[in-house]
């Protein structure tokens, strides 16, 4: 799909972040922010290489940065404050 930005912030969706968001290859910007979002990030988000922005406060994420975000190379901007992230490891 040639999606590049996916803008969904203050819908009040709730549930975890869809793992299926993998197949969306060409995302270089994604907003999640402003809803009741839960779980843990999906390990698969750092298959989307072209990611430079991520969207993900005020939501009910949990768990660490996953370490697969260490492949997105481009990514200067990385928004997760207002959520129960436990752990913040990531690469140097």
């Amino acid at each position: 799909m040639n999606l590049q930005i996916l803008g969904l912030n203050s819908n009040k969706f709730e549930g975890n972040i869809l793992a299926e968001l993998r197949n969306l290859t060409r995302l270089w910007r994604l907003y999640l922010s402003n809803n009741l979002l839960i779980g843990s990030i999906p390990l698969t988000t750092g298959q989307l290489e072209n990611l430079s922005h991520i969207f993900f406060q005020f939501n009910q994420i949990t768990g660490p940065i996953p370490l697969e975000f260490e492949n997105l190379k481009s990514l200067p901007k990385l928004y997760l404050s207002n959520n129960f992230i436990n752990s913040l490891i990531l690469p140097l």
